[in-house]
């Protein structure tokens, strides 16, 4: 992925964190891994790379931007009850 094109997959992602209501989305690595962004505060964004924390886990991911395939939206606003 080019720098120019870094950019534009790192404003949509900031985008898509900020939206409120929250609706997830899902961020894919070009070795076709994926990973559901649940939750806004989950996800952090550096320079050259996102850092994932692992709902309900205490797993965290580098992800780097230069390895993004895609970033999925999935449409759906979290109701409370599904929080």
């Amino acid at each position: 992925m080019a720098a120019q094109e870094d950019l534009g997959v790192v404003q949509t992602i900031r985008e898509l964190r900020k939206r409120d209501p929250f609706i997830p989305f899902r961020i894919v690595m070009s070795s076709g891994e994926s990973y559901t962004v649940e939750q806004s505060d989950l996800l952090a964004i550096g320079n050259s790379q996102l850092i994932y924390c692992i709902p309900h886990s205490d797993r965290v991911v580098y992800l780097r931007l230069r390895q993004l395939a895609a970033v999925e939206d999935l449409g759906q606003p979290r109701t409370p009850a599904s929080q």
